[in-house]
């Protein structure tokens, strides 16, 4: 294995991914070839040889304990012990934020000049540190390392579980100031009081769509790109949204999780169930003559026959009839 720097090893990673598909892929993300990849050696100190520490690392021979947390290091020791002392010597000269370590003020730095070296080889996502980047990489994988102490729900990142926990409160502290809603968190607050102005500042560089959430863009680029970076595990069909796949694998298990609290239906999509629900909630016999119809909009031009109601007239003869396609076929006779 050779000490490269963050981004080669990263790149090689990514020059692999042609040859996996599937659970051959999984199995490869699993693999110590990966985790050497992205682990050897410090990703903020390039060198081109490995050192000492380097190699007891490598062999996972760990050298030092912290006592006061009990974690030990092969390395690095001192810089720990930093994070619980709360001291922070290092000061960054353009916003003056402090950090505890050189590692996290270069990582720091780079939100200021927008470098994000490591790029996801699933969807191409680019971000400023490694450690960023393997997080990011088990909403690929499927990983759930993090569940739910309530439900049990699994979750790829702790702060997702952080956030989750939320849902099993009624709290919701964050209010906005227009209207009465209110939210459990303050992102969902901010991307709430969006609807209230008009501003779109996220515009599309393919067609000049413009959009308010710059997640939202992420997303409609896809459709320019061709990018599908969501892949069925069972099948290997790739999907531009995690939705889309999250609905695709109910065709492999046949789940059908929204039941219709009227009769025995059920439906893989909420907006089926909903669909489903008016047929038996909403008004669709007509007045007149009592004839029912299972869509609202098969009702209403039904009505206006009883009216006498003529709205589709022929520009040539003055013809009047009640339906368009009454109409178009009036001026195929007519012309």
């Amino acid at each position: 294995l050779s000490n490269s720097s963050p981004e080669l090893r990263l790149s090689q990673i990514g020059e692999s991914r042609e040859h996996f598909v599937g659970p051959e892929l999984d199995r490869y993300l699993e693999s110590d070839s990966l985790r050497a990849n992205v682990s050897y050696g410090n990703c903020c100190e390039e060198s081109s040889e490995p050192s000492l520490d380097d190699k007891r690392c490598e062999s996972g021979e760990k050298l030092y304990s912290c006592s006061e947390c009990g974690k030990t290091f092969c390395q690095s020791l001192l810089q720990h012990m930093i994070s619980h002392s709360g001291e922070k010597p290092f000061s960054c000269s353009l916003c003056g934020q402090k950090l505890s370590s050189k590692v996290g003020l270069k990582y720091h730095m780079r939100i200021h000049t927008g470098d994000k070296p490591y790029s996801c080889f699933f969807c191409n996502k680019a971000f400023h540190c490694e450690k960023l980047l393997m997080e990011h990489i088990k909403i690929h994988t499927g990983e759930t390392p993090y569940s739910c102490s309530v439900c049990g729900q699994g979750f790829s990142h702790k702060s997702a579980v952080t956030r989750h926990m939320k849902c099993h409160s009624e709290e919701k502290p964050y209010s906005c100031s227009v209207c009465t809603a209110a939210f459990k968190r303050k992102q969902d607050l901010m991307g709430h009081s969006k609807i209230h102005s008009e501003e779109r500042p996220f515009v599309c560089s393919f067609c000049s769509a413009a959009f308010k959430r710059k997640m939202t863009l992420e997303e409609h680029l896809r459709i320019h790109t061709g990018e599908k970076p969501f892949s069925c595990s069972v099948c290997g069909q790739r999907f531009t949204y995690k939705s889309s796949l999250t609905h695709h694998m109910k065709d492999h298990t046949g789940e059908k999780p929204f039941g219709c609290s009227i009769c025995k239906a059920a439906f893989k999509r909420k907006p089926d169930l909903m669909e489903h629900v008016k047929i038996h909630t909403e008004d669709r016999a007509c007045s007149i003559c009592n004839a029912t119809f299972r869509y609202k909009r098969y009702l209403e031009p039904h009505v206006k026959s009883h009216a006498g109601n003529l709205p589709f007239s022929c520009s040539v003869c003055k013809a009047a009839f009640r339906r368009k396609r009454d109409l178009v076929k009036h001026k195929n006779s007519c012309t």
